[in-house]
């Protein structure tokens, strides 16, 4: 039956697809709606709907891809295609032994470093102590400058008294020619002088009694027991004139003060 002077659609020897299908139907409302007035309506919704089916085949590319006879459509990385590459043995061990070689490099100079710095602080330690004992010495010899200096100085005092002394024997040689006892050589200012030269000459004259008897004790000419006897009288009586010597030694230096 013909609607709107267009002849109806055969469709039994019709085989299509589901958008097939969909193009059949959104053409049979657009017939539909042509006649009652309302045909860019249908034709709107088959277009929609072909367009939605592209819009979804855009919106999911590997869909597409996948249904497309030649394969997948995706091209793969060239890492993928890479053939392995076998490394040579005789790198492989040059590159183990250049480690290895780095390796005990560091070690011996680790091992050089801690020994070189044990030996930098010996050093150091070393030095401190030479830099203590140099000034050690020096002062060691300041001090034996000085009594060398003062040795000269007393020496001198010394060669300027005898040179005094050898000028009076000349001067009084002569008058010393007819003297028979050498203690009247000497005549004391004092009876302080004269007590203390009497006190200082049995000083000395135990002094030397003493020296005799330790020679004849080590030759054995005297017994033991004499010898201490005697050497503890002669060492009582010689404290009692040293004591009496420095009683007038004081009492003339309080004379000296006073004067």
């Amino acid at each position: 039956m013909r609607r709107g002077g267009q002849l109806p659609l055969d469709t039994s020897n019709f085989r299509a697809s589901g958008l097939e299908t969909l193009l059949f139907a959104g053409s049979c409302s657009a017939e539909a709606g042509g006649v009652t007035g309302s045909g860019g309506a249908g034709a709107t919704s088959a277009e929609r709907i072909k367009a939605g089916e592209v819009d979804s085949s855009a919106g999911n590319p590997s869909q597409v891809l996948s249904q497309s006879p030649y394969g997948s459509g995706r091209i793969p990385h060239p890492s993928s295609q890479r053939p392995a590459v076998t490394e040579d043995s005789a790198e492989v061990f040059k590159r183990n032994a250049i480690n290895k070689l780095v390796e005990s490099l560091n070690g011996d100079m680790g091992a050089l470093r801690k020994t070189t710095e044990t030996e930098m602080e010996g050093m150091f330690n070393v030095q401190a102590v030479l830099r203590q004992r140099e000034q050690q010495l020096a002062k060691g010899l300041r001090e034996m400058q000085g009594e060398k200096e003062a040795l000269e100085q007393q020496l001198q005092m010394v060669l300027m008294n005898t040179d005094v002394l050898e000028s009076w024997l000349r001067e009084n040689e002569g008058k010393m020619g007819n003297m028979r006892n050498v203690d009247e050589a000497f005549e004391c200012c004092d009876s302080l002088s004269k007590q203390m030269l009497e006190c200082t000459a049995s000083d000395f004259a135990i002094k030397d009694v003493i020296y005799s008897l330790d020679k004849a004790v080590q030759e054995g000419s005297k017994p033991f027991v004499q010898y201490l006897r005697n050497v503890r009288l002669l060492s009582r009586e010689q404290f009692f004139h040293r004591a009496t010597a420095s009683k007038v030694r004081a009492a003339q230096m309080q004379a000296h003060v006073s004067a």
